[in-house]
């Protein structure tokens, strides 16, 4: 087995232990979004999970084609009124994609969520709902994850 092959089978198994030791510790639950596991199952898993539990879903480790994905940081700056330094931070989105429940205007807003190894603000986001309700897109709102 060649070293990219291995690379690519270990770190396969890496996000199974890790997903693992996350639910098994009760920790907020692990979205996924890699290939055999769409966006979609991914939330409906979430949301089962938290329904099992008896909680409210809340994720904070989402997996993307980018790696793991820790948004704790953008969810304590969006419940201290902290801004990221962008214009769009903390503006009212408008869901022209459709993707999202249909609400009035001013309902939704979008907070950046800095991605990895691209400068600037980069296409990660987190929109929150006058209902407490939030997605993850790490594609700018070509998907959505539930995460609360």
């Amino acid at each position: 087995m060649n070293a990219t092959r291995m690379f690519v089978t270990m770190k396969k198994w890496l996000y199974i232990v890790l997903s693992m030791c996350l639910l098994m510790a009760g920790a907020e639950t692990f979205a996924v979004e890699k290939s055999g596991v769409s966006v979609g199952d991914a939330a409906k898993t979430s949301a089962s999970l938290a329904a099992a539990r008896g909680s409210q879903l809340s994720t904070r480790f989402v997996s993307t084609s980018k790696g793991l994905t820790d948004l704790k940081p953008t969810l304590n700056r969006i419940s201290s009124g902290g801004k990221f330094p962008h214009r769009n931070d903390g503006s009212i989105f408008k869901n022209f994609e459709g993707l999202l429940p249909k609400q009035k205007t001013g309902f939704y807003r979008e907070f950046v969520h800095p991605t990895p190894s691209i400068k600037g603000p980069g296409p990660m986001r987190i929109v929150t709902g006058q209902n407490g309700r939030m997605w993850f897109t790490p594609d700018h709102y070509k998907t959505f994850v539930p995460i609360r």
